[in-house]
């Protein structure tokens, strides 16, 4: 994957300042962020995943009602559990409901909520290792040296970064107009494929065994 600062060399030379005098790292870089943003925006608006990710199993105590969450969680993709102490070979899905069933607690959990931005449970009464798999939110941008996590957004970056570096620092209404086009026609380039693959998909539920292989 690359990182901030190849694309904003890019960025750079479509600035025609491939020497970055003008457009230095520090100065792209509140942008790039921007466009960051703004591709995180376009994946939200168009159903598509972003960074899919499975947290550390975590051991929920009896009697717990709140799953502590990730701090870059966006929403909860499937749950797991299983006894404290079995292999992974007997995890058991746990099923998402819109609200909780006014039910006695049980030995498994078996049933979740996401209310408040929150993992809700009925609770047990034992305690279970639960294993989470959720969509995350983008790492930051920190410096040149970070890494852009989204597989083949290297172009539309670069664009967009330009284009608003263009609009709010060099002040060229018509370069900035030509790179905002450029930006545009790369976005359809990168969302076009992931679309497509999404639409074949089938639908339906993946074992967990499959999450190993």
């Amino acid at each position: 994957m690359p990182t901030a600062g190849v694309i904003m060399d890019a960025s750079a030379a479509l600035l025609n300042d491939s020497a970055k005098t003008i457009y230095t790292y520090v100065v792209q870089l509140p942008y790039l962020k921007n466009a960051l943003l703004k591709l995180e925006g376009h994946l939200e608006m168009n159903g598509l995943p972003k960074i899919r990710k499975r947290a550390t199993p975590a051991t929920i105590a009896a009697g717990t009602l709140v799953y502590t969450n990730p701090s870059d969680i966006i929403i909860p993709i499937s749950l797991w559990e299983k006894a404290v102490g079995e292999t992974d070979d007997y995890y058991v899905p746990i099923e998402e409901r819109m609200s909780l069933p006014n039910v006695a607690k049980d030995t498994f959990l078996r049933v979740y909520t996401w209310q408040a931005d929150t993992i809700q449970f009925v609770g047990a009464t034992t305690s279970r290792v639960v294993l989470l798999e959720y969509y995350a939110t983008l790492p930051l941008i920190v410096d040149d040296t970070t890494n852009v996590a989204i597989i083949r957004s290297q172009s539309y970056l670069a664009a967009k970064t330009a284009e608003l570096c263009a609009k709010f620092i060099g002040g060229s209404v018509k370069r900035s107009e030509m790179l905002e086009k450029e930006a545009e026609e790369e976005l359809a380039m990168f969302l076009a494929p992931i679309i497509k693959a999404r639409q074949s998909m089938p639908v339906r539920r993946i074992p967990f065994g499959g999450f190993w292989r």
